[in-house]
């Protein structure tokens, strides 16, 4: 055997065996949630605090990516918790391990928090908007997805006029409402309206002549 052929071989053992380690690990990590699980099913609140040490900060951040709020983030991430401690039996082994789940049940909750929040500040807005939200981190395939329609929604809303797209990016990244931005803006409260309602429909028709 050559030097070249001694040297690929030993990287391929290497990295198999890196691989083979990466599985152990994961299958650990996911014994060891299962084992929680089933003692915060069974009222132990020691257990739900070492989930929280394992899953929390990630929970946080993908409550933060959608929401782009610290306190609702923040609140986002005690609620799920809160869940999971009054009702530990929605988590099903069956359906997979624990951590995907549980990032799966974050997100919704952080999603449901998200279009609350614009139905409250834009009562007219498009489910287009729902594009925006951040990338589920579930598959890198999903995530390429989630964001080329992001991307999508972006470069519709660079076409906009400015003092429409103006208004509708305070109201969706900034969070404010009409009445917010009319006191912000010095502008009447009806221009507002008629502004992000013709930016609306404009946005619509960028997206639907794609």
């Amino acid at each position: 055997m050559t030097t070249s052929e001694s040297t690929s071989s030993q990287s391929g053992q290497d990295h198999s065996g890196s691989r083979a380690a990466e599985r152990r690990r994961a299958a650990e990590e996911a014994a060891l949630d299962a084992a929680l699980v089933r003692r915060v099913i069974q009222g132990d609140h020691a257990a739900l605090g070492q989930l929280y040490d394992r899953h929390g900060a990630r929970v946080y951040a993908i409550a933060l990516a959608i929401l782009n709020d610290v306190g609702r983030a923040e609140d986002v991430t005690q609620d799920v918790f809160m869940t999971l401690w009054t009702q530990p039996d929605r988590y099903d082994p069956a359906v997979g391990r624990f951590a995907p789940w549980f990032y799966r049940v974050a997100r919704n909750r952080a999603i449901d928090v998200f279009r609350q929040r614009r139905r409250e500040i834009m009562p007219d807005e498009p489910a287009i908007f729902d594009l925006m939200i951040g990338p589920s981190g579930e598959s890198p395939a999903d995530d390429a997805v989630q964001n080329s329609e992001a991307a999508r929604v972006r470069a519709a809303l660079r076409q906009l006029p400015d003092e429409q797209r103006a208004l509708i990016e305070l109201a969706y990244f900034g969070g404010y409402t009409q009445t917010q931005m009319a006191d912000q803006l010095g502008i009447p409260l009806g221009t507002v309206k008629t502004r992000v309602r013709t930016g609306l429909r404009r946005l619509r028709e960028l997206l639907d002549g794609e």
